[in-house]
């Protein structure tokens, strides 16, 4: 039997955690730090931004001492005692922890609650409105060969929920939250009556709509010439 989708990621999750823990042990304690650092940032977590720091320092003192080495004026025994056990921190010390926080830095981050999915949903529409928006302004006559605002007719572009009060039909109107009947009669008397307009703040006023309206006006429709 084929492995789920769920149990191939969970294999997949498994995997890449064994490897970065042994990311010290293989590198004899050089990418020591860029592994916690790692942790430190998936985790947020100040501890490990503190220990892939002390991490990094006892790092750059055994390299700076490599590169400064002469064997004529070696340095004091203390020195070399003090980085070589730093090194052998990095080493030994950075597998350790990363073995022992290995599950914590991969655990499977939780599902969004229902809400949370909503409101990204929300927002991701949102941002589709905008940038229709941005185009109409832009560009009037792609944005109607894209049939912005005209959730009544057949296309391919997502707008967001955009309604073009200038020609869209009755039914996409009454898609704009709190536009009633009588409000949208209004407005489709008033283009037959060749009217055209070219924002929420003109039609609010040309019409005299309520003064409440306006917010979902400029949310949701959009005005193409």
């Amino acid at each position: 039997m084929r492995p789920s989708q769920e149990q191939v990621k969970t294999g997949g999750r498994v995997a890449a955690s064994v490897g970065w823990a042994l990311v010290p042990l293989v590198t004899l304690g050089a990418g020591t730090p860029f592994s916690i650092g790692y942790a430190a940032v998936r985790r947020r977590s100040p501890w490990l931004f503190a220990s892939a720091a002390g991490y990094a320092v006892s790092l750059a003192l055994f390299l700076v001492q490599i590169a400064l080495y002469d064997p004529i004026t070696a340095a004091p025994g203390w020195l070399d005692a003090a980085t070589s056990i730093g090194l052998l921190l990095n080493w030994l010390g950075g597998t350790a922890q990363s073995l022992a926080i290995r599950a914590s830095v991969f655990a499977a981050r939780p599902l969004p609650s229902a809400n949370e999915r909503a409101v990204e949903l929300a927002n991701q529409r949102r941002e589709l409105r905008r940038q229709a928006r941005a185009l109409a302004v832009r560009d009037p006559g792609l944005a109607a060969e894209l049939r912005i605002g005209r959730p009544d007719l057949p296309r391919q572009y997502d707008d967001g929920g955009l309604v073009d009060v200038n020609h869209a039909g009755p039914e996409a109107l009454a898609a704009i939250p709190g536009l009633t009947p009588d409000l949208v009669r209004r407005i489709v008397e008033a283009r037959a009556a060749g009217a055209r307009f070219i924002s929420a703040d003109e039609l609010s006023v040309t019409l005299d709509l309520p003064v409440d309206l306006s917010d979902e006006l400029a949310e949701y429709s959009v005005y193409l010439p």
